[in-house]
């Protein structure tokens, strides 16, 4: 299954109370000791991602990362962002 990304989102039904402010907790990888345990927002994980006002449909984003997983959520963040078609695959 693929899925069409846009950086043009609705907005949902109903009324907003104010600004919501997320946290992020995600383990590292561990590849230099234990893995520990990083709080990251919203900005802090997109930061690195140039958004695009003029979306760049012609690019297909992938990852066999966990979604879930910092390095899953950057394909992610990044088929948002920046436009294009976004494939997640199943696990095995």
């Amino acid at each position: 299954m693929s899925v069409i990304c846009s950086p043009v989102i609705a907005p949902a039904a109903g009324t907003l109370t104010g600004d919501r402010q997320t946290e992020w907790v995600l383990l590292t990888s561990g590849t230099t000791g234990m893995p520990k345990m990083v709080v990251h927002s919203l900005a802090s994980l997109t930061a690195a991602i140039q958004s695009s006002s003029n979306p760049q449909s012609q690019i297909v984003w992938g990852t066999f990362y966990d979604i879930r997983r910092y390095g899953g959520l950057q394909i992610f963040f990044r088929g948002i962002l920046c436009g294009g078609s976004l494939v997640l695959l199943e696990r095995g």
